[in-house]
């Protein structure tokens, strides 16, 4: 299923078109005009069901409601997180394969439709975290999911310009970050991601993590913003 929520009408999400392939645990982000929505299972999470992950992705495109197939990623992966650079440039970073959490990333040219395996990993196997490029120089990925299955506090940081990985200070709560992880004049903000609800904000000058307040409401049971996928989209 897929809907668009508008600020202006919050309370009333808008259906579209469904996607191609029924997926949960996929990401989902926005680059020039199109949704694009990457890997995730496509089983029925039943008890002792294997688990099937997805390699393939798909794009809408807001303007004609509609939904194509794109190349499909090298490595299936699920519960990972993506971020955009260059207007041009999709990462996707961690995840799951099957029962395993991965560490490797892989980049996607969305001018050629190819996705290529770069040479760098994320330092430590995660799944379920969050990522958000700061000033077009860093990605900030902060807390998820380790080889353990329990939610971490750490927060890395990763210099664009010598693709060197450094760790920063821990969020005051651990939390399964997937999609709730913004930048904004300064502050990347954790939003969800455990089951209180607790939310905190990140200063990048001072590396301090600070707690705000929580979201209006707890989502149902252990969902907590971290078993959909969303992204933010511009007006058309």
């Amino acid at each position: 299923m897929f809907f668009e929520i508008s600020p202006k009408a919050l309370n009333k999400p808008t259906k579209r078109k469904n996607m191609l392939l029924k997926r949960f645990g996929h990401c989902m982000v926005y680059l020039n005009g199109a949704c694009y929505v990457l890997g995730g299972f496509s089983h029925k999470d039943l008890p002792n069901e294997v688990p099937v992950t997805l390699a393939s992705c798909e794009k809408y495109t807001a303007h004609d409601n509609t939904w194509a197939y794109i190349s499909t990623m090298n490595e299936a992966r699920a519960f990972s997180t993506c971020v955009t650079l260059e207007q041009r440039y999709i990462y996707i970073m961690g995840g799951m394969h099957d029962f395993n959490v991965i560490q490797t990333i892989e980049k996607y040219d969305s001018i050629s439709d190819a996705w290529l395996q770069v040479y760098f990993k994320l330092p430590t196997p995660l799944a379920k975290l969050g990522a958000c490029v700061v000033d077009n120089k860093s990605i900030l990925v902060c807390g998820g999911m380790s080889t353990d299955c329990e939610p971490t506090r750490n927060c890395y940081s990763l210099d664009l310009s010598t693709v060197r990985w450094t760790k920063k200070s821990m969020m005051n709560h651990p939390r399964l970050t997937q999609q709730g992880l913004f930048f904004s004049n300064g502050f990347v903000f954790a939003i969800g991601g455990n089951s209180e609800g607790v939310c905190e904000r990140y200063n990048v000058d001072t590396d301090k993590w600070v707690r705000i307040p929580n979201y209006g409401g707890r989502i149902e049971g252990e969902n907590s913003l971290y078993y959909f996928a969303m992204c933010m989209m511009r007006a058309q």
